[in-house]
This record gives structure tokens, C-alpha cells and sequence, in this order.
């Protein structure tokens, strides 16, 4: 199977979407349609994962890796959700999406996207941010940024 892969991963959103899952969706994915909607041009910035916080009280990994099963599953019945690394401090979920040979298939609100970035950038590790520096970038010119320092 060739599929698009942000196309997928738009499909897989909605799917989590209409089973009620709670989850606020961030990220490239989120980024890309706010782009879309509010200043069209040829800015895009590629990912190949979906970035979401979870809403309410904190699931087991079990239950997030069988959410996502499930709609990865409802789009293709051949794909398959393994957990390839465990929330914790400071360290989100992880999850890979399968092919029946078990080879991984590749390719929020923008408040809550732009505090995260800026969060990221905020440390020593700033050059290896890079990506969340442009998405800062980007943002500023889709949305008024009222910054109030306390």
C-alpha cells in the first residue's frame, strides 16, 4: 500500500477524533491546516508523527496504544500500533505504525504549540530545535502572539 503520509496521519486524527478519544492534537499536523486556512502559501513543514496531549486523567500506555490501534485499523486492517517508548518525566508517549511485516511505516491549540516550542528552545539543546525555532517563525506570521511576561 501507497499512501500519502501526512494524508494518513490526517485520516488516523480524524478517526481518533470520532471515537471520542481525548486527546487536543499540536504539532506539524495542526500547524500545517491552521496554515492552510488562515495564509495559504508554499510554507509546509513536513513530519511524520502526530503530536497530541492527553486530556483528563493520564491513561495507561495499554490505552493509548489501543486507541491508536483502533483507528489506525478502521483506515487500513493491515497496519499494526506497537509502543516504542513509554511516557514519563519530561518524555512523551511513542508509538510506530506497522506493515504486516512488522516494517514501521514512514514518512493543539497554537497557544499550547508555541509554549511547548518555546519551552523546547529554552534550553542547551536549542541547535538541535531548529524545527521548532521556524515553527515559532511561522506561527508569527498566522496568529498575533500577545506575550506578557509575569
Amino acid at each position: 500500500m501507497r499512501v500519502d503520509l501526512m494524508e494518513f496521519l490526517y485520516r488516523v486524527m480524524e478517526e481518533l477524533s470520532n471515537a471520542g478519544t481525548p486527546i487536543v492534537f499540536k504539532g506539524a499536523m495542526v500547524l500545517n491546516l491552521v496554515i492552510r486556512e488562515n495564509n495559504p502559501s508554499k510554507v509546509e513543514r513536513m513530519t511524520r508523527d502526530i503530536d497530541g496531549d492527553w486530556v483528563g486523567e493520564l491513561p495507561t500506555m495499554e490505552e493509548m496504544e489501543r486507541a491508536l490501534r483502533n483507528a489506525v485499523q478502521k483506515i487500513d486492517s493491515s497496519l499494526d500500533v506497537q509502543i516504542n517508548r513509554t511516557y514519563g518525566e519530561r518524555k512523551s508517549a511513542g508509538f510506530k505504525i506497522v506493515n504486516e511485516m512488522g516494517e514501521k511505516i514512514t514518512g493543539a491549540s497554537l497557544s499550547k504549540m508555541l509554549s511547548d516550542k518555546i519551552y523546547a528552545i529554552s534550553s542547551e539543546n536549542v541547535c538541535r530545535r531548529m524545527k521548532d525555532v521556524l515553527d515559532i517563525y511561522v506561527m508569527s506570521f498566522i496568529t498575533k502572539i500577545n506575550a506578557h511576561i509575569r
